[in-house]
């Protein structure tokens, strides 16, 4: 995993697609909630209702489900508690808009709730957008920095999983002599799909499989590669 071989003379989009062919997808731990807004096919394992899911849920996807069913998305399927009232319903409202206008810059207070939103937007247009939350951008952004990648790395959500938090990359980020440069949380998530979008158009992937490869790798192989790749020295001779 995380091969540093000759990484310098290769893009970012090459060592991604390099890592994604590495790991089967179908073959991760997945899950799906039981009230679906559509009919899954009972036969289908968890990974191929998911993939179910991303091919057809937008069509039903129209105005008059539109909220409804962004809400199951984030609740239900996402497991983040946004609560449906007029506030966030005019913030979904008004990121649809932007969607459909292919405006893919964001407020503050849009970046503020990427996690929830991206994954709304991974649903209602899944050949174009995928989602942006805490566990995807901590694997895109150890890739980034393990392969000394001359790339700007990506404002990384709030996340509740504990083993990413006591490796929190901004600690070992700041503390390595790189010139770390983040993306503005403005176009943040425009840079994020525009290099998946590359990647899949130029391998004949899916976008939301290798967003499901980055999701699945955070809490295992990127974390485990973390602790393989650090060592910590301590100076006592420094002064207070």
């Amino acid at each position: 995993m995380l091969d540093q071989e000759k990484t310098k003379e290769k893009s970012l989009e090459e060592i991604l697609y390099k890592e994604f062919q590495k790991i089967n997808i179908e073959k991760e731990i997945w899950t799906m909630p039981q009230n679906s807004p559509i009919q899954l096919p009972s036969e289908m394992s968890a990974y191929e209702k998911n993939i179910y899911l991303k091919e057809n849920l937008y069509k039903e996807m129209d105005n008059n489900k539109f909220l409804e069913i962004s809400f199951w998305i984030i609740n239900s399927w996402g497991g983040i508690q946004l609560k449906n009232n007029e506030r966030n319903n005019k913030r979904i409202q008004n990121f649809k808009v932007k969607l459909d206008n292919k405006n893919e810059n964001l407020t503050k207070d849009e970046f503020s709730i990427i996690s929830s939103l991206s994954k709304v937007a991974s649903f209602y247009k899944p050949e174009d957008y995928v989602i942006y939350d805490s566990r995807v951008i901590y694997s895109l952004n150890w890739i980034i920095f393990k392969n000394s990648l001359d790339s700007e790395f990506f404002p990384q959500p709030t996340g509740r999983n504990t083993s990413m938090m006591e490796y929190d990359q901004r600690t070992i980020f700041n503390l390595s002599e790189r010139n770390v440069k983040y993306y503005s949380e403005n176009v943040a998530y425009a840079e994020y799909c525009k290099l998946l979008r590359r990647i899949a158009l130029k391998n004949n992937v899916k976008i939301y499989e290798l967003e499901m490869f980055l999701f699945c790798i955070a809490n295992t192989r990127i974390i485990d590669n973390i602790k393989n790749s650090l060592s910590v020295t301590f100076n006592r001779s420094i002064d207070l």
